[in-house]
């Protein structure tokens, strides 16, 4: 028997892409380009009873 059970863990982060020089901060002030990437993805595990 599992006293912790995880599965399909997953976790995301957003960066705000930055522009270099003074038109881009501006651009990226107004319209900031953003990317996603995956820190964790699919992750599944158990710990047993007495494990922690």
């Amino acid at each position: 028997m599992a006293m912790i059970e995880v599965e399909h863990l997953q976790k995301n982060f957003v960066k705000t892409v930055k522009e270099p020089g003074l038109k881009g901060a501006l651009r990226s002030f107004i319209h900031p380009e953003r990317q996603t990437f995956e820190a964790v993805k699919d992750l599944t595990f158990e710990v047993p009873k007495g494990q922690i």
